[in-house]
């Protein structure tokens, strides 16, 4: 009778688990149906991570099935890799080597996309130095970010200070895109949507805003009245 029972208890746990699972992968389908610029890479690759946590050798089958499922196109999750830096920001264990992907067409931070357009700019942080510590071993103090601002996003992301040569590569070659999509200058409508996503940016320091003002002024897209107008706003004076 016991042992009845316990079978019993183990088919509506694994019956359970098979719901479970099933579930998950199909809040991962629906995701990725939905989502669309490089919200749709991170989907994507959300969708095979799901699929390969419970399938095992059944991956490709079931990897295959699902994407058949949403009439998927590849093409979709395409874009030329402008470069990659690595991050000392801990993402969590789906990202065990966090890193930043640049793409002509979007930026993929772990579970974080941003997609790209004309407004898109990007800059490269280097600050400090290596020295050596009292005891004569080498210390290195040295920090670095690349910051991207955009229309309709803005964002701060630190990288490993020696992957800084890579990053100014990196926002040479996408600048020189972006530029090649704009008209011939940046119009009020542009600028004052880059100003806003800025202002906005309650996940920034004051700071951090400020910076990113400085350097639409370094651009010469606001004017020194126009700066230390939105400085104001900033800091709440």
């Amino acid at each position: 009778m016991k042992n009845s029972r316990r079978e019993s208890e183990r088919a509506i746990a694994a019956e359970q688990y098979a719901q479970n699972v099933q579930n998950e992968v199909q809040a991962a389908v629906t995701a990725l149906q939905a989502a669309t610029g490089g919200a749709r890479v991170v989907a994507h690759r959300n969708l095979y991570r799901t699929i390969s946590k419970y399938y095992g050798a059944q991956v490709q089958e079931i990897w295959n099935l699902a994407l058949t499922s949403i009439n998927f196109e590849q093409s979709t999750v395409e874009s030329e890799l402008l470069g990659e830096v690595r991050s000392p920001v801990w993402l969590g264990r789906d990202y065990p080597l966090p890193k930043v992907e640049i793409f002509r067409d979007w930026v993929i931070f772990g579970p974080d996309a941003f997609d790209i357009d004309s407004t898109t700019q990007m800059e490269v942080y280097l600050e400090g130095s290596k020295q050596l510590g009292p005891d004569g071993s080498q210390v290195d103090l040295r920090t670095a970010e690349i910051q991207l601002t955009s229309a309709k996003w803005a964002q701060r992301l630190k990288i490993w200070p020696d992957d800084g040569n890579e990053a100014r590569h990196i926002a040479s070659r996408l600048n020189l895109i972006t530029e090649a999509l704009k008209p011939s200058t940046a119009t009020a409508a542009d600028i004052t949507a880059m100003l806003n996503a800025i202002l906005n940016n309650s996940g920034h320091t004051a700071a951090e805003r400020i910076e990113q003002l400085n350097d639409l002024r370094y651009q010469r897209l606001l004017s020194d009245q126009e700066f230390e107008a939105a400085k104001t706003k900033v800091l709440g004076i």
